[in-house]
């Protein structure tokens, strides 16, 4: 009996070299598993028991696979055709559906000859450029099979990857998407969708804070403090001082500005800068309209001292005028 003992262990040890061997990159589940080894179920969760490491092993690899082998839902942006929507910018860039957003090499190649454009294509053409650089967790460029035109490489990409969705404003891409199986939105309703969002949820929104200036490929944020408003930069999470009432920008800084303009209210904006330009040059983060100091309490506790001081700050200029 002692000799079987040592003999089935051994086979079980034997079992376990093949169970990990067998759990390749294709496998999502136990039961693949099993079957892949021609193995009872049962008799393969009895060997796994003696080796409480090597069955978690298995389990995180089987959870990875299926991970990696689940097609995700992606919007693949035509580009060419939407370079020639003013708005798109502002419509991509209203992140809501998680859903990662694909460029093709095509479609970047578009956007180079695009951005040398004067007037609102070559803007729009350089904003989603910045767009796809600064945010690569969300916007992804990839590559396409060589020799394949733009148009074509559109469609097969969305073939090969059946879970995506292609945004356009051409519709006779969107037809021909129809025609390949491929779900598609015309930009006209994805535009209406996510617009109404806006009204609601005005986060992760570019747009161009007029304060700010170019001069000689630098950002510069000219009169910060004047009567109608109080403006500071922090960068790092130190405030980056004014010289000569001007301050120089850098590509994340911290944009704080307090607007007096409206008399019944203050009106905090948090902006983050993403772009060396005249246009498109901040992130909005943050805002609210204080109508009363109470409701200074109610901000997030990094924008309070900002905005108290601001007030003061105000008060004082405008004794002095």
């Amino acid at each position: 009996m002692e000799k079987r003992s040592r003999r089935n262990k051994k086979e079980m040890q034997e079992d376990l070299i093949k169970i990990k061997m067998a759990c390749t990159e294709e496998i999502t589940s136990m039961t693949e598993l099993a079957k892949k080894l021609e193995m009872e179920y049962t008799c393969m969760q009895v060997t796994l028991k003696t080796s409480p490491e090597t069955k978690q092993q298995i389990q995180e690899k089987i959870a990875e696979n299926k991970r990696r082998n689940t097609p995700e839902r992606q919007l693949i942006i035509d580009a060419e055709s939407l370079v020639f929507v003013p708005k798109i910018l502002k419509i991509l860039s209203i992140d809501n559906s998680g859903i990662p957003k694909i460029f093709l090499k095509g479609a970047l190649d578009s956007l180079r000859v695009s951005k040398r454009e004067e007037g609102k294509i070559g803007d729009v053409a350089n904003s989603l450029i910045d767009l796809i650089y600064s945010n690569p967790s969300e916007y992804m460029a990839v590559p396409v099979q060589k020799g394949i035109g733009y148009r074509d490489s559109l469609y097969e990409y969305g073939k090969k990857h059946k879970k995506s969705i292609l945004l356009t404003a051409d519709k006779a891409k969107a037809i021909e998407a129809r025609m390949y199986g491929i779900e598609h939105i015309l930009y006209e309703t994805y535009k209406e969708k996510e617009e109404s969002t806006v009204k609601e949820k005005q986060k992760n929104t570019y747009t161009t804070l007029k304060s700010i200036i170019l001069e000689k490929g630098k950002l510069i944020l000219k009169n910060p403090y004047t009567n109608q408003k109080i403006i500071r930069v922090f960068r790092n999470g130190e405030e980056a001082k004014p010289n000569r009432n001007a301050i120089e920008l850098s590509l994340g800084d911290d944009v704080y500005l307090c607007s007096f303009k409206n008399k019944s209210c203050v009106t905090f904006i948090h902006y983050k800068v993403n772009r060396i330009s005249e246009s498109i040059n901040v992130k909005y983060i943050y805002s609210k309209k204080i109508y009363d100091r109470t409701q200074i309490q109610t901000l997030p506790s990094e924008y309070q001292q900002f905005v108290q001081e601001s007030i003061k700050q105000n008060l004082q200029i405008n004794n002095h005028t």
